[in-house]
């Protein structure tokens, strides 16, 4: 009786096993997971994230060209804040992101709105979704 106890523990063993196997092939876990054991941002849904982003900053060049039209200086900080309280930046615009915080520091410092304007222009060029003409 202990001898079939034991094939039916191993039988029910192997089907649990398998059965782990298949699920783990099916829904793709090993997809999400890259090498190293961690979800890169390649893994998520960019295409998703990128009109999210487009989408959040376009709002906030609208504020910006604002501050470039009036040379409001009071509400270059606002700005500011609101870029990096942006969160899930794509990595294909993270340089525009940074060079957008970068030329708001800038604006601040030397309040130079003829060049946060040529920088603003400029980016519009590389990424036409900003649609910023003035």
């Amino acid at each position: 009786m202990k001898k079939g106890v034991s094939v039916l523990y191993f039988i029910i063993f192997i089907v649990v096993v398998a059965l782990i196997v298949f699920v783990y092939n099916s829904v793709g876990i090993y997809n999400v997971v890259n090498d190293e054991g961690v979800v890169t941002q390649e893994d998520a849904d960019s295409a998703q994230l990128a009109l999210e982003y487009e989408k959040n900053l376009a709002e906030i060049i609208l504020e910006y060209k604002t501050i470039i039209i009036n040379k409001d200086v009071e509400n270059i900080k606002n700005v500011h804040d609101k870029l990096l309280a942006i969160t899930g930046v794509p990595m294909e615009y993270k340089d525009a992101h940074v060079s957008l915080v970068l030329s708001l520091d800038s604006l601040a410092d030397n309040q130079d709105f003829a060049v946060a304007d040529e920088k603003l222009q400029k980016m519009a060029k590389q990424y036409e979704w900003l649609k910023y003409d003035q």
